[in-house]
């Protein structure tokens, strides 16, 4: 499927710019669970003449989730690792971020499904910013189609 995320970097004494994705999502699903695969484009917005910095680059999902009911409307919980190839102002190069997230699939058993979830990613590779390095945590909302 596809999915597509708003991305908001907060860090301590700097100021991002939120950025955008679209990505190509699998998932694979299992009668509690589904394992999650994704690579995609994460690009800077540029909304903000008084952001400090903005990044954006390739990048991947590895992950899983748990259903918490099986129903149509089924929620669920779950987490992974974001591997990325992150370019910004004064820096750029592998990285890698964690996540959480928790999420809500709808018409989860027909062949067409509908998703949306909130995460919460923390980066584990600093991202160097006006000279200093800075591991920002990622607030996201996405939504998603899958087939």
């Amino acid at each position: 499927g596809l999915k597509t995320q708003f991305i908001i970097p907060v860090a301590n004494g700097m100021k991002y710019e939120t950025a955008m994705s679209l990505q190509f999502d699998g998932r694979l699903e299992g009668t509690n669970y589904f394992l999650e695969f994704g690579l995609g484009l994460m690009l800077p917005t540029f909304s903000s003449d008084t952001a400090d910095d903005s990044y954006g680059g390739l990048i991947a999902e590895i992950g899983g989730s748990w259903y918490l009911v099986n129903e149509s409307l089924s929620p669920y919980i779950g987490g992974g690792i974001a591997p990325r190839l992150i370019f910004s102002d004064d820096d750029g190069g592998p990285r890698l971020a964690v996540y959480g997230q928790f999420g809500l699939m709808f018409m989860r058993h027909s062949s067409s499904r509908l998703y949306t979830d909130v995460r919460v990613a923390q980066n584990v590779i600093p991202i160097e910013a006006n000279n200093n390095d800075h591991l920002p945590t990622e607030l996201t909302m996405a939504v998603g189609i899958g087939w």
